[in-house]
């Protein structure tokens, strides 16, 4: 029984990962209204383009380690 539903979760996965999407959004719209929702979304896309693109990553990292340095080492 436990491998048929394994089987059954592996075969439509897409299909859930869908629905809890769907589900996700359409709690966030009902309860916060679509605007706000609409920039979660924005913000979360930015933040995992930010953070898979190690290039991007590299240069904010660097930008803001030298802010600090300009910051706290200005004495």
């Amino acid at each position: 029984m436990k491998q048929q539903i394994q089987a059954w979760i592996q075969s439509h996965f897409p299909l859930l990962i869908g629905l809890g999407i769907g589900l996700l959004l359409g709690i966030l719209i009902l309860t916060i209204g679509f605007f706000p929702t609409l920039l979660l979304m924005v913000c979360g896309g930015l933040g995992a383009l930010i953070g898979g693109i190690s290039a991007i990553r590299n240069l904010i990292s660097g930008w803001i380690e030298r802010l600090l340095n300009k910051i706290f080492y200005k004495f």
